[in-house]
């Protein structure tokens, strides 16, 4: 399943756009991060200088901001969660429909995932390309 899914073209493409989502989010949250760590540094240069008082909304506004860093970063976790179990699940549907009619094809009674934990898996039985051609054509 994970080498049909490394090679198969559409696999690779939500892999690849996936990628790029991610890159982009990064980017943006290591930005407001700096922004934080700016506002930090800010507000410690200014501790002798300012009122207490000041000093308190300082700190409470840095507090807000931090606390709305991290549930930006939890949510864009989350969404990317999403977007990905979005995005593959029909192509893993289509791979199990492929593993059925392939196997079918050749009278096979049992599929294996190749694991680590077969210890040998004879070339003449590995289906895999046959499942990624059997997609090509039907998909």
């Amino acid at each position: 399943m994970e080498k049909i899914m490394k090679t198969l073209p559409r696999a690779v493409k939500i892999r690849a756009d996936i990628e790029s989502d991610y890159k982009k989010k990064k980017t943006e949250l290591e930005k407001a991060e700096d922004d934080l760590r700016t506002l930090e540094k800010d507000l410690e240069k200014k501790k002798a200088v300012l009122s207490e008082e000041a000093i308190k909304r300082k700190q409470e506004e840095f507090q807000k901001r931090l606390m709305e860093f991290r549930e930006q970063v939890t949510k864009s976790q989350t969404d990317l969660q999403k977007k990905q179990n979005d995005l593959f699940s029909p192509v893993l549907e289509q791979i199990k429909k492929a593993i059925t009619e392939v196997a079918a094809e050749r009278g096979y009674g049992l599929v294996l995932n190749q694991q680590p934990d077969l210890l040998y898996v004879g070339s003449s039985t590995d289906m895999t390309s046959e499942v990624v051609k059997h997609m090509d054509q039907k998909h």
